[in-house]
């Protein structure tokens, strides 16, 4: 709600904030799959491929040994737009 408020660049500055918090976290502590999902939705929405195939390299690293996780995770990539190559 207070968003809603906010002027539009302060909003993107709060959008930021928060993807940026997410790919710390993960980076530094892992996630669930859903977590990867989020951050990597996030960076395609705001237009940033280059991050948004960073953050799936490393999920898929992640869970390299979980390929039920992987195809998962390549699937809802690939609904996103991007590439799993």
């Amino acid at each position: 709600a207070a968003a809603s408020d906010m002027s539009a660049e302060d909003r993107n500055e709060m959008i930021a904030g928060m993807v940026s918090g997410l790919a710390e976290r993960l980076e530094a502590e892992g996630g669930k799959p859903e977590e990867w999902l989020r951050l990597i939705r996030a960076y395609s929405v705001l237009g940033e491929k280059d991050k948004a195939h960073a953050a799936y390299r490393q999920a898929a690293k992640a869970y390299e040994g979980e390929p039920d996780v992987l195809t998962k995770i390549r699937e809802a990539v690939g609904e996103f737009g991007l590439e799993t190559n």
